[in-house]
């Protein structure tokens, strides 16, 4: 998604010297608080469930990560983007204070997912080579928003 909204940043915005900024490419990256309501009319921010029932359908346990991968823009493997989903490794932002720490454009792919762990963690789904899992990290890091057609 590369929905501007006030406080979402691109990958290297104004961080630690990096002069990259990659919205054309990995689109923007949100915290948490964001990715609850930049998703469009019609459309939500998946929870974890959904992400499992995604990821079962698909089935082949860690290979799944590459069937949705996109077919470039890997820096580490690239996908055979089997299913048309095109995941591109948009990296993440890492809250320390009043700044973002930028990490892993081109080699992973980091979203959040609707669920809250704790008051200061939710729920998020990755993507690295070929491994994809949940997890859960702190609500002001900045993770890349896929949203879902509502039924």
């Amino acid at each position: 998604m590369n929905y501007e909204m006030e406080g979402s940043k691109c990958y290297g915005d104004n961080s630690g010297g990096d002069s990259q900024n990659s919205c054309d490419i990995y689109g923007r990256l949100y915290d948490w608080n964001m990715a609850i309501d930049v998703c469009p009319s019609s459309w939500h921010l998946p929870n974890l469930a959904e992400w499992k029932e995604m990821m079962n359908y698909i089935g082949d346990g860690n290979a799944n990560g590459e069937k949705l991968k996109a077919k470039e823009g890997w820096s580490n493997s690239n996908g055979t983007d089997e299913y048309g989903f095109s995941a591109l490794p948009g990296g993440l932002g890492i809250y320390y204070g009043n700044n973002y720490d930028f990490y892993d454009a081109g080699k992973g792919g980091y979203w959040w997912t609707a669920d809250e762990y704790d008051n200061g963690n939710s729920r998020n789904w990755y993507m690295w080579d070929t491994d994809t899992d949940g997890d859960y990290n702190g609500k002001l890091n900045l993770y890349s928003v896929r949203c879902v057609r509502n039924h």
